[in-house]
């Protein structure tokens, strides 16, 4: 089982495409906590069935609180859940997490670099 992260994704919709499909109706999703959540929402049978992977395409990812992940997280020896970054952005980086920056603009510091 797959799902998707990318910049042009939206969290209301179901994150098992690439990209968001014609109709703008579903794609991936807009954030990594999502994803997670979506992983955290199958049932133990979906969970430890397959591998669960999340990929996140490149971009920058600006993160509102902090992204934390726990053991639940980590899915079972059989079935492990994976994150993987793919491909650049159109600026030429490859995924990045950041924390807004504060105003004045100061930098707060980056998170996760990939």
């Amino acid at each position: 089982m797959t799902f998707f992260v990318a910049c042009n994704g939206s969290d209301d919709w179901l994150g098992r495409l690439s990209q968001p499909d014609d109709s703008g109706s579903d794609g991936p999703f807009a954030t990594i906590a999502r994803a997670r959540d979506a992983v955290r929402s199958l049932s133990k049978d979906e969970r430890s069935r397959e591998p669960v992977s999340i990929v996140v395409r490149g971009g920058t990812y600006l993160l509102e609180e902090a992204l934390c992940f726990g053991p639940e997280d980590s899915g079972v020896e059989a079935a492990p859940v994976t994150y993987a970054t793919v491909g650049r952005h159109t600026t030429g980086t490859s995924s990045t997490m950041e924390r807004p920056r504060p105003p004045g603009g100061q930098t707060a510091g980056t998170g996760v670099s990939a």
